[in-house]
């Protein structure tokens, strides 16, 4: 694919010319489109994100975000006790009988609390199996977490898949207010070499006319009737 730039002389707008395959592979030639820098693009976006649409879906997230930052907070001395519980039980997990070498051989320790937890969080030495499907293991677990820090780490784990689900929803909204920011611009680049060319039409057109009246004001001078 072969790409020129070029500057519009009648109001300095940068466009690209393609030439070659698209993505498709279907062969294109001459094509145009309006080229914009990345802080024009960054600008344009701002101007989208201060809409009260925008504004009001921007202003709900960050809530969203600092409501679950202040549960972590308040969850994360249950964490720290669970934590503390777990990796001083350590030995137990691998003592007879061997149904726990088992389940622990070449695992990593990431989730076995809540089956609703998110997979991708790690703390600690926890296998990587739900306890829903091993009975034992849950059995293990409530033996020596009491339930109240057991239902509170649930909770602190569920917090860290709340923050990234609202980081999806996030990077969605950016990705529209982008989008939304590049179709303006495009508008503005088509309407403006649109009406840089009528106006360059018609300034060609009164040049014409003006012309016509002083050939032919000339001419009546030069030649008067009698």
């Amino acid at each position: 694919m072969l790409i020129e730039h070029k500057r519009d002389r009648l109001n300095g707008q940068w466009w690209t010319v393609s030439y070659g395959k698209d993505a498709n592979g279907e062969f294109i030639s001459g094509v145009e489109k309006p080229y914009f820098s990345q802080q024009y693009i960054e600008n344009q976006e701002i101007l989208v994100k201060n809409r009260p649409e925008f504004r009001k879906k921007i202003n709900s997230l960050n809530q969203s975000i600092e409501k679950t930052n202040q549960r972590i907070k308040e969850l994360s001395e249950f964490h720290h006790t669970f934590n503390s519980i777990t990796a001083r039980e350590y030995n137990n997990w691998v003592s007879p009988p061997g149904t726990y070498d088992r389940l622990l051989d070449g695992l990593t320790w990431t989730t076995c609390v809540d089956n609703d937890a998110d997979s991708r969080w790690e703390s600690g030495r926890m296998p990587q199996l739900p306890y829903k499907k091993e009975p034992e293991l849950s059995l293990f677990l409530m033996s020596i977490v009491p339930k109240e820090i057991l239902d509170k780490e649930n909770a602190y784990r569920r917090c860290f898949t709340t923050l990234a689900n609202i980081r999806t929803e996030n990077n969605q909204l950016e990705q529209e207010i982008n989008e939304i920011a590049k179709q303006e611009l495009n508008q503005y680049a088509y309407s403006a070499r649109k009406g840089a060319t009528i106006a360059w039409f018609s300034l060609v057109a009164v040049s014409f006319l003006c012309g016509g009246l002083y050939f032919k004001k000339y001419s009546t001078l030069k030649n008067p009737r009698t």
